[in-house]
């Protein structure tokens, strides 16, 4: 690994800090591709609000109503983010993808290429130090490894294999969300949707966001 490429770690790394702190905007807005359901997410992600235009039923199937939940949220998040908006009708989004990639084609800036060279020149005077009790060879795979594992590290919040947390019930609404706050599935009951005006299932999600809001902030 060269000079070049520890920038291009240092950049990569840049990004995801950038990524993970939150935005100045307090709230982000997204809808689904009919205008029904109108979501919103804070300046870390976190799905906020949704709601839903009281008369839903001609816009949308109950069988539909949790994809619309998923699309307008996933726009608000994209536009958090900055990433394009989901295509139309697109309820699940990759969202470890979609961060992964965010990174995958970071410039490289000469801070980066300066903060390499000072890294390179601080591993070769530890390198002097340590040859005492370490070869070249060892102290320098080392630094190699941990530069590597930096690499391939995503952030621990858009991780999927992280437990995810599910609020609601199946004879209602469950909404499922990842560790980090992320909306990432939501199942609505047909035949219960089909009952309700866009106010009251307004009013349901909302007391389920609010439950997974105070979950939160126990731990």
């Amino acid at each position: 690994m060269d000079v070049r490429e520890i920038a291009e770690v240092l950049a990569q790394a840049r990004q995801w800090q950038a990524v993970a702190t939150p935005a100045a905007q307090v709230s982000y807005e997204g809808k689904d591709h009919t205008e029904t359901v109108t979501a919103q997410v804070d300046a870390s992600g976190v799905l906020t609000s949704v709601t839903v235009r009281d008369r839903w039923s001609g816009r949308v199937e109950p069988g539909a109503v949790g994809d619309a939940i998923r699309e307008a949220a996933a726009t608000a998040l994209a536009a958090r983010y900055g990433f394009p908006p989901p295509a139309a009708g697109a309820a699940a989004v990759d969202w470890s993808a979609a961060f992964a990639a965010s990174t995958a084609t970071v410039p490289v800036t000469d801070d980066d290429v300066d903060q390499a060279r000072t890294q390179v020149a601080d591993v070769a005077a530890r390198l002097e130090r340590d040859s005492a009790r370490l070869s070249v060879d060892d102290a320098r795979d080392l630094y190699l490894s941990q530069l590597d594992t930096l690499l391939s590290t995503p952030i621990p919040s858009f991780d999927e294999a992280t437990r995810h947390v599910l609020v609601g019930s199946p004879m209602q609404i469950e909404l499922v969300f990842a560790r980090s706050g992320l909306l990432v599935g939501c199942t609505v009951n047909v035949r219960w949707a089909a009952s309700q005006s866009g106010n009251a299932l307004t009013m349901r999600i909302g007391d389920l966001l609010t439950e997974h809001r105070d979950g939160r902030q126990a731990f």
